[in-house]
């Protein structure tokens, strides 16, 4: 049915626009019926305001699209424009060129058709070359200026019009040559059919003929005034037409398909190498390290996870042990200044569980600020453990060797022939690692990093764009901004002094820190630093982490200018105390709070400190400010509990429906989203509420169907936009089957269009993925509990019922 109203739609849309043409154009005939002057301006200055508009799009991405197809169409036409502009003006009746007659403005009208028509034959020439933009623009001007000369000041031009008589053959002629050259064009166009959108190469060939039945009926007329002539404008309307929609708007309303086409294959070629994962690939700051993107192989070598990439938590330089580090700093600042490449070398990763893993590195930086750099990075460690397994047999064989001229030293001539073979076989070994060596660093050179540099190449032809400035600069102010976060985040959730320093030292840096960044002052209380340390490093991670965030929740919501950290310790126990006298809170809502409050901020620390033993206490009340104990162990061994990052396990499908503690039946939920990353967040949310269970999940609308058939939820949450069947048919039928059960449309967009959509195949509500945890968790609640009839009623009303 939905298919259906589109397409009825769709035809409705296409008649009313061609209702609208043939309006528009009859509406121009019987204008020039009645002023024929006033008609033919209208005609001629609409075909040069599309001219100078296809020259403005064209001359304006010069510098960054790779054909020169539409740069030579634009300033050709720009050209034609000058000329049908002469034309108009010379046209009986507008008396701006006295002593001249009717034959100006029809030897004007033969030299811009001609010029148009070899013009469109010579442009598909340049579409695999770029176009020398200054110097077709100097050609085109010296053919220009003789036109004019040869019409207006040497009178050299053919006859096309004789009052009294009509059109001379020369017209008649000139006009056939031109239809003539226009199908050798559109054949021209034809074969480079593949290199345009199909829309765009069929409105231009449209355009071509539209054009040729113009010209064809400029052969026709007797007096400038006739039907004909009309007819010819008319037609040359329509063609002009078939440009605009061709060039101008597709130029700009969807500049991808015309102007960055190459461009757009090109980054999906970059981009298939990276996603390939033969190789480690990695964008990172040459500075501070930082890691910004890495394809699954890198991450797969480091040990980390895609969740720890999109955290910021990937610093390749926290990752390379001291002495490496130091190497590979010496390596980047040896290089050529004019080069950009880093000639590969070996270097180690220490992984989060303390392993270390050997690499061979190279790369490249991305521009000329050396802000960005992408490395490739191949696991060694298989030709390592070669080298330890030959080293191994060498050694054995040594021993042998030793333990054989203990047993034969009887026998000189026999040791010197072993020795001899040892040695032999010692060159063997060494010549065989070095050519290992040289077929990788040749595979590595000749292979991924000739592609990244001429990719790297590529992208830079783009930095010069005039009208892309306004676009890189935002970009740039991004990507600045991104880099800046990121530096900020590393010092937030890794700060170098936890490296090197005891937890007071690293305490002091943070009053320090905080006090610099956002203004607030922090009295630190504490024993003397022998009475505390040493601690536990894992201890000492999650204090300061603990510590840090709760003064983050001071400075965002305390309204104070001042807190307090007291340390101490008991019983093999270290306590650590954030006290303000600012608004408070109600410590009873801390689930219901959010993350914006810092409610799920202290249930966090909660959870982390209770894996290693500890516990906190809070203490608050709204107007009386807050305190807050930290009670951890002295030392702990938890380390990968509370630091671990691995995404959270899939849920099974539960068809029992459990209890909460209180009696109450758990609210049984279904997710459906295409997106794991979404659906892990949603169950990692859902599964913190006791009244909730996760029922199951589904990726698209089919699944979602056949789910909701065998586990019977209590309700579910529905993304919308989803590969195959959608969101809103899959509504459509699960209402259908099962009206009682109540469905929830997620988007990650508020459009009103899709909510009306959602709400009309069944579902009760509507709700934003980027909109507050809290709200969905109230909706969820509101919707499974609400009365049946208050949702058919709010269903009723179009509106959602909670």
């Amino acid at each position: 049915m939905l298919a259906s109203e589109n397409k009825k739609s769709e035809t409705a849309s296409w008649f009313f626009r061609i209702s609208s043409a043939i309006a528009v154009l009859g509406g121009l005939a019987l204008l020039g019926t009645w002023n024929y002057l006033i008609f033919h301006s209208l005609a001629e200055l609409f075909s040069i305001i599309v001219a100078a508009a296809v020259f403005v799009i064209a001359w304006n991405v010069r510098d960054t699209i790779d054909n020169g197809y539409l740069l030579f169409l634009g300033i050709a036409l720009l050209f034609v424009a000058a000329i049908d502009l002469i034309h108009m003006l010379a046209f009986r009746g507008m008396g701006v060129f006295p002593g001249f007659g009717t034959d100006l403005p029809t030897q004007l009208w033969i030299a811009a058709r001609g010029l148009e028509a070899i013009s469109l034959l010579i442009a598909p020439l340049y579409f695999s070359k770029r176009v020398r933009p200054l110097t077709t623009f100097a050609v085109y001007s010296v053919v220009y200026a003789i036109i004019l000369l040869s019409i207006l000041l040497w009178r050299i031009f053919p006859s096309c019009y004789i009052e009294g008589i009509g059109l001379t053959p020369f017209k008649i002629i000139s006009e056939y040559g031109i239809c003539l050259i226009l199908v050798l064009a559109m054949a021209g166009l034809l074969i480079i059919r593949l290199s345009f959108p199909r829309p765009v190469l069929l409105l231009l060939c449209c355009s071509i003929v539209a054009t040729i039945l113009s010209e064809l009926a400029f052969t026709k007329y007797a007096v400038v005034f006739g039907d004909f002539n009309m007819m010819g404008h008319l037609l040359k309307i329509i063609a002009v037409v078939f440009i605009y929609k061709a060039i101008v708007e597709t130029g700009f309303r969807r500049p991808y398909e015309l102007l960055y086409r190459s461009l757009a294959e090109s980054e999906q070629k970059f981009r298939s190498v990276v996603d390939s994962n033969m190789i480690g690939v990695v964008f990172a700051d040459p500075i501070t390290g930082a890691v910004v993107e890495a394809n699954d192989e890198y991450l797969r070598i480091v040990g980390m996870t895609r969740a720890d990439l999109q955290a910021g938590a990937i610093n390749w330089k926290a990752m390379t042990p001291a002495d490496f580090l130091a190497r590979q700093e010496e390596a980047i600042a040896a290089r050529d200044p004019r080069e950009k490449n880093v000639r590969s070398f070996e270097k180690q990763y220490v992984r989060p569980d303390g392993t270390c893993v050997p690499v061979i590195i190279g790369g490249a930086f991305l521009d000329d600020a050396r802000r960005r750099m992408v490395a490739y990075v191949l696991d060694n460690t298989a030709r390592k453990r070669m080298e330890d397994d030959l080293r191994q047999s060498r050694h054995d064989l040594e021993l042998r060797v030793t333990e054989r001229t203990q047993e034969l030293s009887q026998t000189v001539q026999t040791l010197h022939e072993r020795s001899e073979q040892l040695r032999h076989m010692t060159v063997e070994l060494t010549m065989a690692e070095q050519r290992e060596r040289k077929r990788l660093s040749q595979v590595l050179h000749d292979g991924l990093q000739q592609i990244l540099v001429a990719v790297k190449i590529r992208l830079a032809m783009i930095e010069h764009t005039p009208d892309l400035r306004q676009a890189t600069d935002q970009v740039t102010s991004l990507i600045d901004e991104a880099i800046q976060i990121s530096r900020s985040l590393t010092a937030e959730l890794s700060p170098p002094i936890l490296l090197h320093g005891d937890f007071l030292s690293a305490l002091e840096w943070l009053v320090y820190w905080i006090q610099d960044k956002h203004g607030l002052e922090v009295n630190l209380i504490a024993p003397a630093r022998e009475q505390i340390n040493p601690l536990g490093e894992e201890v000492v991670i999650l204090l300061f982490q603990a510590a840090r965030e709760l003064l983050f929740n001071v400075v965002k919501h305390a309204g104070v200018k001042v807190a307090r950290v007291e340390v101490g310790q008991s019983d093999g126990k270290i306590t650590v105390t954030v006290q303000d006298n600012g608004v408070g809170f109600d410590p009873s809502r801390l689930r219901m709070e959010g993350g914006d409050s810092g409610g799920l901020g202290l249930l966090s620390i909660t959870e982390r400190l209770s894996y290693i033993g500890g516990y906190v206490e809070v203490d608050s009340a709204p107007g009386r400010g807050s305190r807050f104990k930290l009670v951890a162990p002295k030392f702990a061994a938890a380390r990968k509990l509370f630091l671990s990052q691995q995404p959270l396990p899939a849920p099974s499908v539960s068809p029992q429906m459990e209890s909460t503690p209180t009696g109450e039946k758990k609210i049984r939920i279904m997710l459906v989203d295409d997106h794991t990353i979404i659906r892990q967040g949603l169950a990692g949310l859902l599964s913190r509420e006791p009244d909730f269970e996760l029922a199951g999940e589904a990726l698209d609308g089919e699944s979602a169907i056949r789910l909701v058939r065998q586990i019977r939820p209590d309700i579910v949450l529905m993304d919308i936009g989803m590969p195959g069947m959608d969101g809103i048919q899959a509504t459509k039928i699960i209402h259908q089957e099962f009206p009682e059960i109540p469905i929830i449309g997620l988007s990650m967009f508020q459009e009103e269009e899709q909510e009306s959509a959602m709400i009309e195949a069944g579902a009760v509500d509507y709700r934003q993925k980027s909109g507050p945890a809290e709200a969905l968790l109230e909706a969820i609640r509101a919707c499974v509990r609400a009365p049946a009839a208050q949702q058919a009623e709010a269903k009723s009303k179009g509106h959602s019922a909670v």
